[in-house]
């Protein structure tokens, strides 16, 4: 049987010392965007629209290109790297909306609260910030997405490939081999919005783009 604790402050101490109550690292974290048919459909399923709109940004969607993106190296599928160009990642919270059911009349007493819908779940939308380098994720892949979008919409076609994608967070933690602690799930995730560039000669900078993204479904658990 486990030692009573009466001090408070020992109580606190006790806590922090096991793994469930420990203040968890917030910094260990990967993200995997895996489409939902295979690499090369969802390649030519983003060719297809670019080379009809007027941008010709098929000049850039280059199958090379997007197999570095979503490739092993940079979006391994098993434990490792996770999507090497996420910096920073915005997860839903959780909200209803609220309404004052006010009576006329009602000589003082309190008036109730009315639950009108759940504004978190109409929403369905988050957003990645992702680092820009030599080979630019949002510029080779992003963009050129958001305009096949565009064209081929949001709504799900039977026997047609699919230009969607299931994204996948980890949030790993202190312990032996960093354990996970909670696994981020979103379904049919598409972009809409994605940052352009700024050019400037006075300094350098690391530049990351935010890039906004719609899904159907999202679910998360903790391990």
């Amino acid at each position: 049987m486990a030692d009573s604790i009466n001090s408070p402050r020992e109580h606190f101490v006790n806590n922090i010392s096991v793994w469930d109550f420990d203040v968890p690292l917030q910094t260990q974290w990967v993200v995997r965007i895996a489409p939902k048919s295979s690499l090369i459909d969802f390649f030519n399923n983003i060719l297809k629209y670019t080379v009809v709109d007027h941008s010709q940004l098929n000049e850039v969607t280059k199958y090379t290109h997007i197999e570095k993106f979503l490739g092993a190296r940079g979006n391994a599928l098993e434990e490792g790297l996770g999507l090497y160009f996420a910096q920073n990642i915005e997860l839903p919270g959780e909200s209803l909306d609220l309404e004052m059911a006010s009576l006329r009349g009602d000589n003082g007493f309190l008036q109730g609260n009315l639950i009108k819908n759940r504004a978190s779940g109409n929403k369905r939308e988050f957003s990645i910030k992702l680092l820009e380098t030599n080979l630019d994720f949002v510029d080779g892949l992003i963009r050129p997405w958001i305009i096949a979008a565009g064209y081929a919409g949001t709504c799900a076609i039977p026997n047609r490939s699919s230009i969607k994608c299931d994204i996948q967070v980890v949030q790993y933690t202190k312990g032996k081999d960093k354990p996970a602690r909670k696994q981020h799930n979103f379904i049919d995730c598409v972009p809409y919005a994605c940052d352009g560039s700024t050019l400037q000669y006075d300094q350098e900078s690391v530049v990351v783009k935010n890039v906004s993204w719609i899904y159907n479904y999202y679910h998360y658990k903790l391990i």
